[in-house]
């Protein structure tokens, strides 16, 4: 079933006319899109095994067209199943879409914070406009779009009224995402802390801790210098050194 060889689907039930297809099997085949697979076990095989996982398997791996055969030939998935939710993790407009047209599935708030976190503005616009009794955005936290530097995102959530903390610019500036950095100084009043030197310090990011150094004053702690050296960013040690250096020279003038 993996590998979607039909004709060897075909040969094993020839040769094994009363052999029974586990639901595992069949969820494994709408997992990696194999339409024509499931198709046939449909028209010909009389022992399969459905209404598992296939529906889910099909909506989590962004198979539309199985999604929509499983839909008109088998029975529903549970509602508990949350598929929306896993076509919003993908950011499958189509897909989401389709599960709320012709299904009538419906959001939750995780299905929202994926979307989020994983930079997938078209997705979120429009469960914005689908829901809106659901997606209220300025409950959302920017947090994790920051970090991910989904720089779009964080700007539109702004203007959204959505919120955030002082960790979306310390993960910002620790995964290297200058630009998100730049803009929530800019826009937002939750800051930083130490944390944002020390993380982008210790990720070898010299240009974010440049930047940090000349526009914010929260410093960074002895973690700065121990990471960079620890993960071989000699760049970003020798450039510490300096400043302390430069420190300890204009405080001894002092």
């Amino acid at each position: 079933m993996e590998l979607g060889h039909v004709e060897v689907v075909q040969w094993l039930d020839r040769r094994f006319p009363d052999g029974r297809v586990p639901s595992n099997a069949v969820a494994t085949a709408a997992k990696n899109g194999h339409l024509t697979v499931l198709q046939w076990l449909f028209d010909h095989h009389d022992h399969v095994y459905w209404g598992g996982d296939e529906m889910y398997c099909a909506v989590a791996h962004n198979h539309l067209e199985v999604a929509k055969f499983l839909h008109e030939r088998t029975a529903p998935p549970p509602d508990d199943m949350f598929l929306i939710d896993e076509a919003a993790r993908h950011g499958d407009l189509e897909m989401m879409q389709w599960l709320h047209s012709e299904r009538g599935d419906q959001l939750t708030y995780e299905g929202v914070m994926r979307a989020v976190d994983h930079g997938l503005l078209d997705a979120v616009k429009w469960m914005r406009n689908t829901f809106p009794g659901s997606v209220v955005l300025k409950d959302v936290r920017m947090d994790n779009a920051a970090a991910n530097g989904h720089l779009e995102m964080v700007k539109w959530l702004n203007d959204q009224h959505a919120w955030c903390t002082k960790q979306a610019m310390n993960r910002a500036a620790g995964n290297g995402h200058l630009e998100v950095v730049k803009f929530l100084h800019e826009k937002r009043s939750e800051g930083c802390t130490t944390d944002a030197m020390d993380l982008a310090a210790g990720n070898g990011y010299l240009e974010v801790v440049k930047w940090l150094y000349a526009n914010r004053n929260e410093g960074c702690t002895a973690v700065a210098m121990a990471d960079s050296v620890a993960n071989e960013h000699f760049e970003v040690a020798s450039w510490l050194r300096q400043i302390l250096v430069a420190k300890d020279g204009a405080a001894s003038g002092a």
